[in-house]
């Protein structure tokens, strides 16, 4: 008994800290009430590049390479700039462009430093490229793919045929092999966190959508029903009341037509009472999702 309360309080525990971490995440990216999801989408690269980056800045200092650090560094600052610009001024489209571009240079310039096709700026590319087409439309995903295969293939061809281009920075083997391992798990680890957002993204997509339909379907119900009492009810309720009144007409001044007056006061009542339905209808029945009324009272 007292083991399943312990496993109890421990569910209790990781789901009160995964609702925690899924605010934390909503709120750095956007709410959604608040941001188009081009535009979390594009906040969401920028705060997984930010942590790759301050992952990667101290991994390159305690390894020695200085020239890796420099470059992390400022990668680190300029990548802060781009998000306080797309989450609090909301200038995502120019901070997705600049990051993409800013990307490939910073990831020749690190090809370059890092030890060319000996280094693990390749796996980086490869990361790189999944974080640009998961924020950018994909009407340009076309443009991108072209500029990545075109600035690796020119790196490798550039070593291929100038090997001294590049500089051999590491002190020892040792310390290659531990800066590609350490970038291969990050990039593996990240991947998949974009994979699954993605995912995520497109089940809360797909749910919307199908939220938006079934209310849209209720609406439909509703205005039919309307129509239906309009084109019936209040109808007949109408025709008989100018049938009545045309009968006034004839003999106003005929005692009988105290009996008419009584039916149309009656009917007149029939009629008030399928009018308050309707705006039953139209004002007690909400638009599912955002509370409402399809239409004002009469």
């Amino acid at each position: 008994m007292r083991r399943q309360k312990i496993q109890n309080t421990k569910r209790t525990m990781i789901r009160e800290s995964k609702t925690k971490i899924a605010r934390t995440w909503e709120l750095l990216i956007g709410p959604t009430d608040s941001f188009s999801k081009e535009a979390r989408s594009v906040n969401s690269v920028l705060l997984i590049s930010l942590i790759l980056m301050a992952v990667n800045l101290p991994m390159n200092l305690v390894m020695g390479l200085a020239g890796s650090s420099t470059i992390a560094a400022i990668s680190l600052l300029t990548l802060g700039l781009l998000y306080y610009l797309s989450r609090r001024r909301n200038m995502y489209r120019a901070s997705m462009t600049t990051y993409a571009i800013l990307s490939y240079v910073v990831l020749g310039v690190n090809y370059r430093y890092n030890d060319g096709i000996d280094g693990p700026t390749l796996l980086l590319f490869f990361l790189s490229f999944q974080l640009i087409i998961a924020m950018t439309p994909t009407r340009q995903h076309w443009f991108w793919l072209s500029l990545h295969l075109i600035t690796v293939t020119g790196l490798l061809a550039m070593e291929y045929y100038n090997p001294d281009t590049r500089l051999h920075i590491y002190a020892t083997q040792g310390a290659r092999f531990t800066d590609i391992a350490a970038t291969y798990v990050f990039s593996v680890i990240f991947i998949y966190v974009i994979t699954a957002y993605l995912i995520n993204s497109y089940v809360r997509e797909k749910k919307l959508a199908k939220e938006r339909a079934d209310a849209i379907e209720a609406q439909n119900n509703i205005l039919k029903d309307i129509a239906w009492m309009q084109s019936h009810k209040v109808r007949s309720h109408v025709a008989t009341i100018m049938g009545l009144t045309d009968i006034l007409q004839q003999d106003p001044d005929d005692p009988d037509n105290r009996n008419i007056i009584r039916n149309l006061k009656h009917v007149a009542q029939e009629l008030d009472g399928v009018i308050h339905d309707i705006n039953h209808l139209t004002t007690d029945k909400k638009k599912a999702g955002n509370g409402q009324p399809i239409c004002p009272e009469v």
